[in-house]
């Protein structure tokens, strides 16, 4: 009878753990959706993912081993409900959306591995939950590279306990100190902390390293501005209703000529740091070419776009007053892809100069939104730009 629960044991471990390496292997092959996430967004996904697999070695691993070593079909039984207790709960966790949650979320990995070690320790008793200490060092080094080093430190509280479960210290008959444990004790906590904590270290420094590389590749030298790195990610973020600006500096060449190089650098420079000052938080500038750049403003009207223009065309007549730009706008529609939206704005900018220059071109009518946040019929640009300026300003052509 013990042979044949036994044997239908280990039955149930190979097919679990088949389980779990085809799971694993399945989601490893996801990517995030969600287009234009930030890097620490992916790399978050990718923590969960080896969160997943830290907890489903562990599960497999110690529940096997007790098998191997003939416990009794009662402790296997407990050891196993446990052990598809916390894979299902770890692999329910994957699926929650990591590039939004706060990095110091992904400790749920490391604490369900600490559960199932504590319930080995328990059901199967200090000898064999002693084989089981080094998987705490795991758990410390993915918090320490997946987390910070705040998250380490907090660590140390579940691990105490684990740790003390799986050596016997902590028993159902109650504390049980011997001299081999207060030895070891004090030493794994060494070992936890160092390794976490030089872990999260390096992990912080590549983290910093990365970001600031990425900014410089994203960013534009001249003018501090975004570049069409900084701008594809951006656009693909573009909702229905945001505006696309296409703004170009008139007669550039000549610009050139009566200024040289490096005056010409000095307009385009200004340029860049009067369109960060005009632009709102969470809108978006970049330079996409020689004297071309390209707005993006997040829940925007034609009204508004219009009063960004007037504001960065009062400041520029200030600093540069012989240069004039020009600048076409147009709405993203529903169902419409965002690279359409800026050709249909660099039409507008290319109608503008053929207008005159020193203007821009807005689009016909405003796009279409959530009830009640914007217009939902046409409405004639011609008077609306108008009415944000007492001085003329540039107008808009239908």
């Amino acid at each position: 009878m013990h042979r044949s629960s036994s044997c239908g044991g280990r039955q149930s471990w190979a097919m679990l753990g088949r389980g779990v390496v085809a799971a694993v292997g399945s989601l490893s092959s996801v990517e995030p959706s969600s287009p234009g996430l930030r890097p620490g967004s992916v790399e978050s996904v990718r923590h969960a993912r080896l969160g997943m697999l830290l907890t489903a070695v562990t599960a497999v691993v110690t529940g096997s081993t007790v098998l191997l070593l003939g416990r009794s079909v009662a402790a296997t039984r407990d050891i196993t409900v446990v052990a598809v207790a916390v894979l299902v709960t770890a692999a329910a966790a994957l699926w929650l959306p990591w590039a939004r949650l706060p990095r110091p979320a992904l400790a749920v990995f490391p604490v369900l591995t600490m559960l199932q070690l504590a319930s080995v320790g328990k059901v199967a008793g200090p000898t064999v939950g002693s084989l089981f200490t080094g998987f705490l060092v795991l758990a410390f080094l993915y918090t320490g590279s997946a987390a910070s080093r705040t998250e380490v430190g907090l660590l140390v509280i579940p691990a105490n306990a684990t740790w003390l479960v799986l050596v016997g210290v902590l028993g159902d008959s109650g504390v049980k100190i011997t001299q081999g444990a207060a030895i070891r004790f004090p030493v794994a906590v060494t070992v936890w902390l160092a390794v976490g904590l030089v872990t999260a270290t390096h992990s912080s420094e590549q983290r910093h390293r990365h970001a600031r590389l990425l900014g410089d590749a994203s960013t534009d030298p001249l003018t501090g501005l975004g570049n069409r790195r900084a701008l594809t990610p951006a656009l693909a973020r573009l909702c229905s209703g945001d505006a696309v600006v296409v703004v170009d500096i008139d007669q550039f060449r000549e610009v050139n000529t009566r200024r040289g190089h490096s005056g010409a650098d000095v307009v385009l420079a200004e340029f860049g740091q009067l369109v960060r000052v005009g632009l709102r938080g969470g809108d978006l500038a970049a330079r996409t070419g020689g004297d071309e750049f390209v707005l993006l403003l997040v829940n925007v009207d034609p009204r508004l776009v219009a009063v960004v223009l007037g504001r960065v065309r009062e400041s520029w007549q200030r600093n540069c007053g012989d240069v004039s730009f020009s600048a076409g706008a147009a709405f993203r529609r529903p169902g419409e892809s965002a690279e359409v939206t800026l050709v249909r704005a660099d039409r507008n900018c290319y109608r503008a100069k053929e207008a005159g220059r020193d203007r821009w071109v807005l689009a016909d009518e405003a796009p279409a939104g959530p009830p009640g946040a914007r217009p939902t019929t046409p409405v004639p640009l011609a008077g609306t730009v108008a009415e944000q300026f007492e001085a003329p300003n540039p107008s808009a052509v239908a």
